[in-house]
């Protein structure tokens, strides 16, 4: 959220626009990790640790599912749905969630699989959110 904080400035955003886009940004969160958590319930997929115990990770392996990586999932979320509200940052924003997804893989507690497949949901998830019509938002019952 700090790229996102950067960004609204530099790009001289008003508070109303400002709001917009972190809304849409945490709701691509939210809605990616959702995904997220039941594909990895779902396909129940071992982390590297577990397939070679000569795998040393850099931090204690977390208790879930490899596939896919939730640090992914969150980054392309995150990062896509801030390409939508400036695209003339895609590039660098791909970058930051490629970086991302990098440190897991170096940590030693992903395969590069798990960190695409979460970048893609995070991606997919951030399309929904930039695509809902939030000017028309129906009332509450």
């Amino acid at each position: 959220m700090g790229i996102a904080r950067e960004l609204i400035v530099s790009h001289h955003r008003g508070d109303t626009e400002a709001a917009r886009i972190l809304f849409v940004a945490e709701v691509a969160l939210f809605d990616a990790n959702l995904a997220c958590f039941e594909a990895k319930y779902t396909y129940w997929y071992i982390r590297p640790p577990q397939a070679d115990p000569t795998i040393v990770t850099l931090f204690p392996t977390p208790p879930h599912p490899s596939y896919p990586s939730a640090h992914s999932c969150g980054a392309g979320a995150l990062t896509a749905a801030l390409a939508g509200a400036f695209p003339s940052e895609a590039s660098r924003l791909e970058a930051v969630a490629l970086e991302s997804s990098m440190s897991r893989l170096y940590a030693g507690i992903h395969y590069r699989f798990d960190m695409e497949a979460g970048r893609a949901i995070g991606r997919a998830a951030a399309a929904l959110a930039l695509a809902a019509d939030l000017d028309h938002v129906a009332p509450l019952p």
